[in-house]
């Protein structure tokens, strides 16, 4: 199933190796990735019930710029109050373990087809 972003936070500083597991426990993000290898983007990811996945990715080019990304399959209806729990939660995490939110995107939910009938 295709899933569609939803919001994206981007973040910036410095993790060390403590600093990046507590950020992935404080989300409890499945580990993926090592920090010491630059070319691992993508350090943790969470499929949440409801049809939701939280990723952490870092960008592998500039290593103290982060981001978070809340995608939702298709299909899936998710009410703007969960979806505003998870950016708060997202944001208090990253804030915790030092980073700094630099800018938040949100994106439109997908059109749904009107039906009608005549």
């Amino acid at each position: 199933m295709r899933s569609k972003r939803r919001w994206l936070l981007v973040l910036a500083g410095r993790l060390d190796q403590a600093g990046l597991d507590e950020l992935r426990g404080r989300l409890e993000l499945r580990r993926m990735g090592r920090l010491t290898d630059r070319e691992d983007a993508h350090l943790g990811t969470r499929e949440i019930p409801g049809g939701l996945v939280l990723d952490l990715w870092r960008d592998e080019d500039k290593q103290d710029d982060w981001s978070i990304n809340l995608d939702v399959d298709s299909g899936v209806d998710v009410p703007d109050e969960v979806l505003a729990q998870w950016r708060v939660r997202a944001e208090a995490a990253a804030t915790a373990v030092g980073l700094t939110v630099v800018e938040f995107r949100s994106f439109p939910a997908p059109a749904r087809e009107d039906h009608q009938t005549t």
